[in-house]
């Protein structure tokens, strides 16, 4: 028992020096995948095995599986992982709150856990505000971030919710705008408003756990509403059925991967632009696995 506690004294200071903390992570997987890789470099005796002996997994193989995401971790789990690597109060909370926000089932539950995680990360991590959260729950803040790089915006919320398709209440427009000021991805250009370069739109980690899953729910209800809505020859939906096994699957995610950024370079040398489309990939199981 001694050399365990004397080994694991160790690896502690090797883990301080590479500072790899948990509040740095929205993804309790990624935290322990970091911290194990870190630790397994000092010293190869930092095993699967050694991990389950002392957390108390049923086996090695388990922790593997909770790193590659085919197992999930308890509340339970959480807190005696913390006692293991000695975290305090706030970190082993912390750490709780992860696994409760990976194993919560509906968007509302996780944004309430998500927003639990941003106040701990706010006194120990740099906080991601809440207007980059907001920016990917409407749709329509995306569109009319587009529809100024076409036109400036003159000040009329009226004209401007009217361009988008369908369109949305002038007040909604005037939400937009200001929240795209507060983000830094619209400037004022003498008495109009235009796009800046300095901003990337595309999403981040946190903004993935809850705010992009609306998004997506909006935008495909805006692409159902589409087919009677808009004429075929000004739409394009297409759709494919197949089996494919694990190793089949990561294939046509990298395939999709390269393919936007293929649609994005073509996106980014176009010109005369006038008009906002939205391109949806969606690639999901419909049935369980067998």
């Amino acid at each position: 028992m001694a050399a365990n506690e004397d080994f694991f004294s160790t690896q502690q200071t090797a883990l301080d020096s590479r500072d790899v903390r948990v509040f740095d992570y929205l993804d309790y997987r990624v935290f322990l995948r970091d911290l194990y890789e870190s630790r397994r470099a000092v010293d190869p005796r930092f095993s699967c095995r050694y991990i389950a002996q002392k957390v108390g997994f049923r086996s090695a193989s388990y922790f593997t599986q909770v790193l590659n995401g085919k197992a999930g971790m308890t509340t339970d789990m959480a807190l005696r992982f913390a006692a293991f690597l000695r975290l305090d109060p706030k970190e082993s909370d912390y750490l709780e709150l992860l696994v409760l926000h990976q194993r919560s089932k509906t968007v509302k539950e996780r944004r309430r856990y998500l927003e639990r995680l941003s106040s701990f990360r706010g006194t120990t991590a740099q906080i991601v505000p809440q207007e980059n959260f907001k920016f990917f729950e409407k749709w329509h803040h995306t569109a009319i971030l587009e529809l100024l790089y076409i036109k400036p915006f003159d000040g009329d919320h009226k004209a401007l919710a009217k361009r988008l398709r369908p369109s949305i209440p002038a007040a909604k427009a005037q939400e937009s705008i200001e929240l795209l000021l507060k983000l830094g991805m619209i400037r004022k250009q003498g008495r109009l408003l235009v796009r800046t370069d300095t901003r990337n739109t595309t999403t981040g980690e946190a903004v993935q756990a809850v705010q992009v899953d609306q998004f997506h729910t909006s935008t495909l209800q805006l692409a159902a509403r589409s087919i009677e809505g808009i004429p075929r020859e000004q739409r394009s939906l297409s759709s494919l059925t197949m089996s494919l096994s694990p190793e089949g699957r990561k294939k046509v995610e990298a395939e999709i991967v390269n393919f936007r950024r293929r649609i994005q370079a073509i996106a980014s040398s176009d010109s005369g632009e006038n008009a906002i489309h939205h391109l949806g990939i969606q690639l999901f199981p419909m049935s369980r696995e067998i």
